[in-house]
């Protein structure tokens, strides 16, 4: 059995905060974590279709 409780969020360690508050904070948490993986996943998608036209240029070229 592990002391440490990974699985849940650090919210849940501010007991003194209302709920709704908490909610709403876990939410734009939620929103500003999905924006950061969808930035992410295009600059890794130009980053390869920029190799990939690199690499055939080159081999046209």
């Amino acid at each position: 059995m592990m002391i440490a409780r990974t699985s849940q969020s650090p919210f849940d360690f501010l007991p003194q905060m209302p709920q709704r508050q908490l909610r709403e904070i876990r939410s734009q948490t939620v929103g500003v974590m999905q924006y950061g993986l969808v930035a992410l996943a295009m600059f890794s998608v130009s980053a390869v279709a920029g190799v990939v036209a690199g690499v055939v240029v080159g081999i046209l070229g």
